[in-house]
């Protein structure tokens, strides 16, 4: 069985500030770039902030 996590969680790059923008709140991951966009480091997933998870309720494609 499948748990959501507790805090929500970001795909962002373990070598620059890089951090995707859509929250992931489910037990589904959504698909991961193969690389950062900005540095080409390697993606990993990291907790989000309160103010990181703040402000991607106004950010927009």
């Amino acid at each position: 069985m499948s748990v959501p996590p507790k805090i929500p969680q970001q795909w962002a790059c373990s070598e620059c500030d890089w951090r995707h923008h859509i929250l992931i709140k489910s037990d589904v991951l959504i698909p991961a770039l193969q690389e950062c966009p900005k540095c080409g480091g390697k993606l990993v997933l990291k907790p989000v902030s309160v103010l990181g998870a703040f402000l991607s309720l106004f950010h927009r494609d």
